[in-house]
């Protein structure tokens, strides 16, 4: 499968977040994208996003044709953020970015609003935002959180079989994750 994060979801899919020059870990943060958010310092506003000219979320919707969205609620969310080496993890895809006037307080123009991850093609793809485009019931900002949608469908590994069943031989799905035994692991417990 596949997850899609705007906000805080969009902290919980990252190893950790980045304030006051150091890295701050939680026990909540999934950790299935390999980077870090970082704090935006804005809360209670709106931001414009600029999608990247080969973003993939153009395969869905043109946005107007300028490659805009306008007044994307944002409440305290969060950018990617550079690793040391000053890259994102290999494999992130920008696909938006913010596009807002820069105060002394908030410098985000430019930094990365949309990026999605996909670690392998065993794993779904990991779609990030850093507002909340999603509640919107028509428009642009409709268009935008639907196009995470589906390039994070899109992004779905193929599901992998645990075994065959056989006529007539039972086959007890009765062990735990923790058990550390997958052919045999209970669907529902973290599995297919």
């Amino acid at each position: 499968g596949s997850y899609v994060g705007t906000c805080a979801g969009a902290y919980l899919a990252t190893e950790g977040s980045f304030r006051n020059n150091k890295v701050s870990y939680r026990d909540v943060y999934l950790g299935v994208w390999p980077g870090y958010a970082h704090p935006t310092r804005l809360s209670k506003s709106y931001t414009k996003m600029t999608i990247a000219r080969r973003s993939p979320l153009l395969r869905y919707y043109d946005f107007g044709g300028d490659r805009m969205v306008d007044s994307v609620r944002h409440n305290g969310g969060c950018y990617a953020m550079v690793a040391e080496s000053g890259k994102l993890p290999k494999g992130t895809e920008v696909l938006a970015r913010y596009k807002f006037s820069n105060t002394k307080r908030v410098k985000i123009d430019g930094e990365a609003s949309v990026w999605a991850y996909k670690a392998d093609e065993n794993s779904g793809r990991v779609v990030m935002c850093g507002s909340h485009p999603e509640g919107v019931p028509q428009g642009e900002r409709l268009q935008f959180m639907s196009a995470m949608m589906l390039y994070a469908m899109d992004g779905n590994a193929a599901p992998s079989v645990k075994g065959e069943l056989k006529a007539g031989e039972v086959r007890e799905m009765n062990k735990r994750t923790e058990d550390d035994d997958p052919a045999y692991t209970a669907i529902g417990d973290r599995q297919y």
